[in-house]
């Protein structure tokens, strides 16, 4: 179902599907985005939309010469959506990966997942030192299927929730958490003295936008407007805003080799039913 929430945002309205000759003549990129991604990535305060994403989305759309309108969107009917023509691009952490419908842009941001440990914690270093521990991680997520492969397996703690591993981590329950690394970082810095990162970032993902194959001219657009940002170095500058500027984006975000299976990103696969 699509919500509208606060001013900058608005119901999804019917097709005609446009190229970006339509999206000029309408003055409005519509931005396919999931509040409940939550920070840094994209979420609404006082019905105003937040986050990386967020700032990025109303950056392309300034370089199109229009305004950005964010219509809230559930993450599993995002590609859905921009196939019935109900929003113009789909910028909410999606893996580029080979769809029928969907064509990925130059991707914005590479993920990774990243393991956090309390600070008394010294016998985890990496992920083999996970084996056999009790992990906190989200459940169907990529980090649930790592757990699953090391030999013996973690001892698994799924949630549904995102916070729920941390807060199972200082509780006790469990040895670690294993999630994707802007959301381990997070939670890191904001209890540097509790929490520390135990190894390096695993499992590089590169995140795009994406536009329908048939709007070329969109996406032409939106890579141009996008290939425009990293150059000027407005991506880093969003992204170190939020801690996100790390290793992996060093030297802009790179083109990476897509997925050879559709992937769902970060923490979401139980949301589409282990897809």
């Amino acid at each position: 179902m699509m919500l509208a929430a606060g001013p900058a945002l608005a119901a999804a309205p019917s097709p005609p599907v446009g190229d970006f000759d339509a999206v000029k003549a309408r003055g409005e990129l519509r931005i396919g985005a999931d509040p409940t991604a939550g920070e840094p990535y994209y979420w609404l305060a006082a019905g105003k939309p937040k986050g990386f994403e967020a700032e990025l989305g109303e950056a392309i759309a300034k370089k199109l010469g229009v305004k950005a309108v964010f219509v809230t969107t559930s993450w599993r009917d995002l590609l859905p959506a921009l196939a019935g023509g109900r929003i113009d691009v789909a910028l909410n952490a999606l893996e580029v990966r080979p769809d029928g419908e969907a064509a990925f842009t130059t991707p914005y941001y590479v993920s990774s997942q990243a393991i956090l440990v309390r600070s008394d914690q010294q016998r985890i270093y990496g992920l083999s030192d996970l084996a056999g521990k009790k992990v906190a991680t989200t459940d169907g997520s990529v980090a649930s299927a790592i757990l699953g492969k090391l030999k013996p397996p973690a001892a698994t703690r799924l949630f549904a929730d995102t916070q729920a591993p941390f807060k199972d981590l200082a509780a006790g329950h469990s040895d670690a958490v294993l999630l994707e690394s802007a959301m381990v970082r997070r939670r890191q810095q904001a209890d540097p003295k509790k929490f520390r990162l135990a190894g390096l970032p695993l499992l590089p993902r590169p995140y795009a936008a994406a536009v329908r194959k048939r709007n070329p001219q969109l996406l032409a657009s939106v890579n141009k407007a996008i290939g425009d940002l990293l150059n000027a170095g407005e991506i880093k500058k969003i992204l170190t805003g939020y801690n996100l500027w790390d290793s992996l984006q060093s030297g802009g975000v790179a083109p990476a080799a897509p997925a050879a299976t559709p992937t769902p990103s970060r923490h979401r696969a139980h949301r589409l039913g282990g897809r």
